[in-house]
């Protein structure tokens, strides 16, 4: 491994809030794609997301990424609709 990328509601929280936060932000912002149509395999997802669970879900998932030895990028966007809270909870 190279380093380390994150990006803004990068999915390293297993937090019921964070869709919660994300929904309210879609109804009331609506998403910005940059005139980009997107699309996706449906299977993509759920899977995605179900393997996602069980990494975030590992009780010291934070500090092995902290003890990490290479370098870290965290990206930010400031008008992004979902929540980029840190919990782990």
């Amino acid at each position: 491994m190279l380093g380390l990328i994150g990006i803004t509601g990068g999915n390293i929280v297993n937090d019921r809030d964070w869709s919660a936060a994300y929904h309210k932000g879609l109804a009331e912002v609506g998403e910005n794609h940059g005139g980009i149509e997107f699309t996706a395999d449906p299977r993509v997802n759920p899977e995605g997301n179900e393997s996602g669970r069980s990494y975030v879900t590992r009780p010291r998932l934070l500090r092995e990424i902290a003890d990490l030895d290479m370098p870290a990028v965290f990206i930010n966007g400031g008008r992004d609709i979902r929540p980029n809270w840190p919990r782990n909870s």
